[in-house]
């Protein structure tokens, strides 16, 4: 599982791993695509309340 921001949902998602400097591939970076993206079910886009979702990999 991975913690981000609601505010940042999609209904797919993908995350990297191993990164360290985004400007330069070090080949240690692993990319994985979301299985399941959960939004806080009190989330608020207007007041921006309860601004954390889930990533399910």
């Amino acid at each position: 599982w991975v913690v981000s921001a609601a505010h940042c949902y999609k209904s797919r998602v993908e995350v990297r791993l191993g990164e360290h400097n985004i400007a330069v591939n070090e080949g240690s970076e692993q990319y994985i695509t979301s299985e399941k993206v959960i939004r806080h079910p009190s989330y608020n886009s207007w007041t921006i309340d309860s601004d954390v979702m889930l990533i399910k990999l």
